[in-house]
């Protein structure tokens, strides 16, 4: 397989440039690992929000997150961390 754009003569002999227009190309030839790197990013950003939604709920219950509830936090995906916010506001207590 080819690159859908080139690669600058500049680019392949600085390391940093080469990296960048190696992604840019990437990129443009809408690469599949591409894509699940950038899918992988937003639910890892979506799911720190949702943390410190969670957070922030807390404190205005007056819960704390004692050392096992940030351990169960951080294993939860964002589908479970949604619903764990929304129990949170609905019944004024941790599950």
């Amino acid at each position: 397989p080819t690159l859908v754009r080139s690669v600058p003569l500049r680019a392949l002999l600085d390391a940093a440039h080469a990296d960048d227009a190696i992604v840019r190309a990437l990129e443009a030839k809408d690469n599949p690992r591409i894509a699940q790197i950038r899918s992988e990013v937003r639910s890892e950003v979506r799911s720190e929000g949702l943390i410190r939604a969670i957070e922030s709920a807390c404190r205005l219950l007056a819960i704390g997150i004692d050392p096992p509830r940030r351990q169960q936090l951080e294993a939860l995906d964002s589908t479970k961390l949604e619903n764990l916010l929304t129990h949170l506001e609905t019944e004024r207590g941790w599950p």
